[in-house]
């Protein structure tokens, strides 16, 4: 079993053992404790200014953490300490810069490395290449690589794509195998439950995070997970208890809010309903992606005054790859249709 609280106390006790350090600084960040991730690993790259995986992870730290600038230094500093392809590549796939993008991706061609080309491939993916899908799956035998790609079927399949690919068949059996290799950290259980939840396999979803939370007790993530499973089934009332327990674990867990919000509202428990959606940005003041679904819920029962006011102060604190999401989003189509609201999102 394995909690947050060992994982703290093991990086506090060991404060001068970068591998330590390490090890629970990237754990907490895939747990999402981000804050306290990137203190340790801080710590971890003083210690250890080679530790590639430390300063990856880092990065993605400073950037979930809606302090992208920081993330972005922390990919340079990391590249200038240890001169690694695989940051250099890791960093093209997230830079908003194309020159950057491009100039990384010309210092790595050629490196056979299949994490390096998995890496790549995945900036090209993101930059419009369709090919490069073929290419990052072709790699999968390498563990980094199978991550890469693990996590472009799940991003594709939200939004509608990745039709080819047989989640159960060929990229659970990945996610499986990264619990087997590893199964004192998140990361494995994470894929496999989320690779299920975007197959709408809602059983499926539901039995990994329970099988999740027998060793991760904490872990929050696979509460929600559970909760959508639920909802997945149309059981909505041990849904909603999920959604409500995920909050207790983590009060400032804006996607369980937004969830919760959502069960109420379609059953017809509108105060209940706007009440959760008010409290995303309250709870969770960074996330600018809070305020949105507040003024989609106000939007779709009609208030657009006021749900065009609230979106178009969220609008501009949203990240590049956010405002894309909200737009693909067939849901969102009513609000980003209002004159406003269209005149700033296109």
């Amino acid at each position: 079993m394995s909690t947050i609280a060992n994982l703290v106390r093991d990086a506090y006790s060991h404060w001068d053992d970068a591998s330590t350090l390490s090890r629970a600084g990237r754990e907490l960040h895939d747990r999402n404790r981000l804050d306290l991730s990137r203190e340790i690993l801080e710590r971890t790259v003083e210690l250890d200014p080679g530790d590639v995986e430390a300063w990856a992870h880092l990065a993605y730290a400073c950037m979930r953490g809606y302090r992208p600038k920081e993330g972005f230094d922390a990919f340079r500093r990391g590249i200038e300490r240890t001169g690694s392809d695989l940051l250099r590549a890791t960093f093209a796939a997230v830079t908003p810069d194309k020159a950057e993008q491009a100039r990384l991706l010309e210092e790595v061609r050629g490196n056979d490395d299949p994490a390096v080309r998995a890496a790549a491939a995945s900036a090209r993916h993101s930059a419009g290449d369709a090919a490069a899908f073929g290419e990052m799956r072709r790699l999968v035998d390498d563990p980094h690589a199978r991550e890469t790609w693990l996590w472009a079927v799940m991003n594709a399949r939200w939004r509608g794509g990745a039709k080819d690919v047989d989640i159960r068949a060929e990229a659970v059996p990945l996610a499986e195998q990264a619990i087997e290799e590893h199964p004192d950290r998140v990361n494995g259980y994470w894929l496999k439950a989320h690779l299920l939840l975007a197959a709408e396999d809602w059983d499926g979803a539901r039995a990994a995070a329970e099988e999740a939370l027998a060793r991760f007790p904490d872990e929050e993530t696979m509460m929600f997970v559970r909760g959508r499973g639920f909802k997945g089934k149309g059981d909505l009332d041990r849904a909603a208890q999920c959604f409500l327990r995920a909050i207790g674990m983590k009060p400032s867990f804006a996607g369980a809010r937004t969830e919760l919000g959502k069960v109420y509202e379609s059953q017809g428990r509108f105060d209940l309903a706007e009440e959760a959606f008010r409290e995303i940005p309250v709870a969770n003041p960074e996330y600018a992606g809070g305020a949105v679904s507040l003024a989609l819920f106000l939007g779709r029962r009609g208030r657009w005054e006021e749900a065009e006011t609230i979106f178009l102060d969220a609008w501009s604190r949203l990240q590049p790859w956010q405002q894309a999401r909200v737009k693909q989003h067939p849901d969102n189509a009513a609000l980003l249709a209002r004159p406003r609201v269209k005149s700033v999102s296109g």
